[in-house]
Formats: C-alpha cells, structure tokens, sequence
C-alpha cells in the first residue's frame, strides 16, 4: 500500500528590470534535490497562509534585510506521485536589499536571463514555474 504525503508550499518567481530571475541553489545538506536549482520559497506550516510562508522563507533563505516588491500571486501548481502530493502556491516579485543567504538552506543565489536559465538542473516542478514567467514575458 502506498501512503501520499500531502504538502504546501510557497515561492516566487523573483525577477528584475533586466528580466532576469533570481534562483537559488539548493545546499549540499539537503536531504532532497541537493545541488538542484529552485525559486525562493518553501513549506507552508500548519499556522500560515502562503503569503505569510513566503515572507519567512525569504528572511530564511535571504536574509532579514531583504524585502519583496511587487507581490502578485501567478498560479497553483500541482505535483503528484504515489508518494507525495504537493500543491504550491507560486508568487511573482521584485526584490530589494542587501542578500545574505543562509548556507544551511542554500548554497548559492544568481540572476539568469532565460537562455541561462532553461539550462539548469531544477527540483521537482521548479523549472515549470520559471519557463511560465518567460513565457508570459514574450507575449505581445
């Protein structure tokens, strides 16, 4: 019998004036997907709404003096398997502030433009959310 895990999690699709986005590399520690590509973002806890879940993982993973701008919710993305079922909540932003990532959640932050950015490893589902943004960038 196979049990599912369910979970909730919350991130954004951080960009630029030069439309470029802001991704992180998931730190070598990390029990899953260590050295994966990702947007900033994490679990929703039992007690939060996704946008309050969102404004702790970035002071986690970037830093307290690091502030989002321009917050507007994009989509709910779904991610199945027999083993976990994951459903997130997906933000656009700007960003703005001194970052100063968090080495235990995070190895790394770069900006890439798209072409530098398809070309990454991404965990589950990441890469979609990335590929929706250019692509909504390109329509007339």
């Amino acid at each position: 019998m196979t049990i599912t895990v369910e979970m909730k999690s919350s991130s954004a699709v951080i960009y630029n004036s030069s439309q470029q986005v802001l991704l992180a590399k998931r730190s070598s520690s990390k029990a899953h997907d260590a050295g994966l590509w990702e947007t900033i973002g994490g679990k929703i806890d039992s007690n939060e709404s996704a946008v309050e879940a969102l404004f702790r993982e970035i002071k986690e993973e970037l830093g307290d003096k690091v502030i989002l701008k321009n917050l507007q919710f994009y989509k709910i993305y779904n991610f199945n398997t027999n083993e976990i079922s994951l459903k997130s909540a997906v933000y656009w932003a700007e960003i703005e502030g001194k970052i100063n990532i968090n080495k235990s959640e995070i190895s790394e932050v770069r900006w890439f433009n798209e072409a530098e950015a398809l070309e990454l490893n991404y965990c589950v589902n990441c890469k979609d959310r990335v590929v929706d943004f250019f692509h909504t960038l390109s329509k007339p």
